[in-house]
């Protein structure tokens, strides 16, 4: 095995905490199918050609930067969407609203890497943190700000705990950092988080504060209160959050208003990341393949032109160079083909969304040119027209990695066993972030049906890691459940959609396994697995769901489903002598018990070009053994243990 790390920002900045890769997140990664291809192998341009200095405007204004969660063009009648955020956008009318927004990323962290890093995110399958381990040849956006002079602070509600985002906010150079401890004593909403009216209060006073001085500010902030599952000041649903938000950030600004501020400076809004829930069919009718894309941002402010519209396709990539070039007095090294968020370049016709790893497809790279979308995939790279985006595609990844010849990659993934392990409360969203805090690569957990037949994240037949642990799930309604059952950790029984709309974007792999209750009726059986397969779809996630059942009726329905990615988990050693069963193409995974796994059975999984996954494995003889023998997956519920194994023992 080969541990890739990554070293100095060109003698510009260097990543002090970048530790070593851990074994225990690194994916299945064959480089041949990317980095060398023919056309690949021979790119011309080096990551850094693709940089050069320009002059400075020198402006320097103070700046209040807003990332605002969630914020979705569907949700704008201005952006081409439902009417549903009427104040932000009549807001927009006072500065620039940028049209065609296109993020880099699908999380919060992808859009934090992009707008202080200047560079795409991509899943690297590094256990350290999603934050760690970028490359740049230009310093972060708070380095360079604090070297022009600026005093800069961070500013969230929310616990920075979580992905250790207060490491990256330390390492990028805030001098003042302010979080959740501020808000201790305030009224808590989704995430355990004051919300966003809490935040703008703080901003405000900051404002005051620092427009005692002479030295120019740089305020950077992220909302809350539109993450799911929804819960602010003005109800528990979207629609109640959606105004909430929309009438909060109005306040704001006119608070801000009544301040002067707008004298001397720039207001920044930029959403971080597409909508979390899912979308509409008139959403989708009203923006296209963009609807999923799509982002909202407006800058308003001094010195900004009223009621520009901008239709040039931007990213927060283009906000870091557009706001360093902004401000910058003489030569700064910028990258060529950004487009300014101001308005006044345009470099290129398209944007590059996101790079993603998948075990089928390997790297995707969404591109978006006009309103059309290509997904191009890392083993089909025969675009006659294309030699540019492959270029630099090509010669990104190249820098980032710090390849220097072909290799081939084989490691175990760890698979967090009901979300956390037993380090939190099973099939709990405190185990599923704890999951995402580890950087496991994937979790598996259970779904069980009530009586009012609605599919639920809990293990079953009984709620027993809960305060009525001899229920049946079965023999209750869910309202019953949530109302009498509460989980170990003070968490409520959780709808299946409730918990994909929260932990969509937290893993590559999603193993939901399909329990059945001894009284559940043979048409409820049925009636179950189509509905969680619907589920799944409806949320766009058939492509990183692993469905698995031990029940012989579920996995009936299962095999006679189409579109969806199937696991065959068993007790009985003769499925992997039934060649009918292991050569079917709509199972791509093998699970077992560990002392199920023998040589002639990991020989059997491996001659049929499937996935070898093995469980519940929690201790290191174990452990080692199985990475030994090839397996691909492992779940565990102790994965901190191995996980420090792969530390200390550093096994190639």
């Amino acid at each position: 095995m080969i541990l890739i790390s990554t070293g100095l920002f060109l003698g510009l900045w260097f990543w002090k905490n970048f530790k070593k890769s851990d074994l225990s997140n690194i994916f299945t990664l064959n480089f041949e199918n990317f980095f060398y291809e023919e056309e690949i192998q021979e790119h011309e341009k080096k990551y850094e050609d693709y940089y050069n200095f320009e002059q400075g405007s020198g402006h320097r204004p103070n700046i209040i930067f807003i990332f605002s969660e969630s914020i979705s063009a569907v949700d704008s009648e201005k952006a081409g969407g439902i009417n549903r955020l009427p104040l932000f956008d009549k807001i927009s009318d006072d500065g620039i609203f940028l049209n065609r927004v296109i993020e880099n990323g699908g999380t919060s962290d992808t859009a934090h890497i992009s707008a202080l890093l200047g560079v795409e995110p991509y899943f690297k399958g590094v256990l350290s943190d999603f934050y760690t381990g970028y490359q740049s040849p230009t310093p972060p956006l708070w380095t360079y700000f604090n070297s022009i002079g600026y005093d800069t602070s961070f500013i969230s509600t929310v616990t920075l705990d979580f992905l250790n985002q207060g490491d990256f906010i330390k390492e990028v150079g805030f001098k003042h950092i302010i979080s959740d401890e501020v808000f201790k004593n305030k009224k808590t909403y989704v995430f355990g988080a004051a919300p966003d009216k809490d935040l703008y209060d703080e901003i405000l006073k900051q404002v005051k504060k620092n427009s005692q001085t002479s030295q120019p500010f740089f305020i950077w902030s992220q909302t809350i209160s539109l993450h799911t599952p929804f819960e602010t000041p003005y109800g528990k649903s979207e629609d109640d959050a959606l105004k909430y938000v929309d009438r909060a950030f109005s306040n704001f600004y006119e608070s801000l208003v009544e301040m002067n501020y707008f004298d001397s400076w720039i207001l920044v809004v930029l959403g971080d990341h597409k909508k979390m829930v899912s979308l509409t069919t008139q959403d989708k009718e009203n923006l296209w393949t963009r609807a999923a894309y799509q982002s909202l941002w407006l800058i308003v402010g001094t010195g900004i032109q009223k009621g520009l519209v901008i239709d040039t396709p931007v990213q927060p990539t283009d906000f870091f160079y557009s706001l360093k070039q902004y401000t910058a007095t003489g030569d700064i090294l910028l990258k060529t083909n950004y487009n300014s968020i101001f308005g006044e370049r345009e470099k290129r016709n398209r944007t590059l969304s996101t790079m993603y790893y998948d075990e089928v497809n390997k790297y995707h790279f969404l591109v978006f040119s006009g309103d059309s979308v290509e997904l191009i995939k890392s083993k089909d790279f025969s675009f006659d027209d294309e030699d540019e985006k492959i270029e630099y595609l090509a010669s990104y990844l190249w820098y980032q990695f710090g390849m220097t010849g072909a290799q081939t990659t084989t490691w175990t993934m760890i698979i967090g066993h009901c979300g956390g392990g037993n380090l939190a409360q099973e099939n709990s969203i405190e185990g599923f972030y704890l999951a995402k805090k580890l950087n496991l690569p994937g979790v598996e957990f259970d779904v069980s049906y009530t009586k009012d037949q609605i599919n639920v994240v809990a293990h079953g037949p009984t709620l027993w890691p809960s305060s009525c642990p001899k229920t049946h799930i079965y023999d209750k309604n869910l309202s019953r459940l949530k109302d009498n059952c509460t989980l170990k950790n003070g968490e409520k029984v959780m709808t299946l959609e409730t918990v994909l709309n929260v932990i969509d974007g937290l893993f590559q792999y999603y193993f939901l396994e399909l329990k059945a209750d001894e009284n559940e009726t043979r048409s409820d059986k049925i009636k179950q697995t189509k509905e969680a397969i619907a589920t799944v779809k409806k949320k766009g996630m058939e492509h990183k769901v692993i469905f698995i059942s031990y029940d012989p009726l579920m996995r009936e329905t299962l095999l006679s489903a189409t579109g969806i990615i199937l696991g065959r988990d068993t007790y009985d050693v003769r499925d992997f002598q039934d060649e009918t069963l292991i050569q079917n193409p709509a199972i791509q995974y093998f699970l077992a018990p560990y002392d199920m796994m023998t040589d002639e059975v990991i020989s059997d999984i491996k001659n049929a070009h499937k996935k070898f996954v093995t469980y519940t494995v929690n201790d290191t003889w174990t452990f080692e053994k199985f990475i030994d023998k090839g397996a691909d997956m492992i779940l565990s519920s102790e994965p901190v243990i191995l996980q420090n194994f792969l530390k200390e023992t550093d096994k190639e």
